[in-house]
């Protein structure tokens, strides 16, 4: 549920500011994020690689993305 834009709080430049600190936080949180899962991978295309496996699976690719967007609630 989004709150209405039209309260005065909402159009108080400081509740703008304090908007935005939050978005800047999560920014940060999804970095971290991403920066371990593409670790993981990176260790996943190692012992790909080490056992002669292909280390892109457009299959498990497939399998990823429909994951997400099925999760996607938003």
């Amino acid at each position: 549920h989004w709150p209405s834009m039209s309260s005065k709080k909402e159009s108080d430049p400081s509740h703008l500011k304090q908007l935005r600190v939050q978005i800047d936080k999560f920014d940060i949180q999804i970095l971290e994020l991403l920066n371990k899962r593409a670790g993981i991978a990176a260790q996943i295309g190692k012992v790909k690689s080490e056992t002669g496996g292909e280390v892109f699976n457009a299959s498990r690719e497939e399998e990823v993305l429909h994951n997400i967007l099925h999760a996607n609630k938003g």
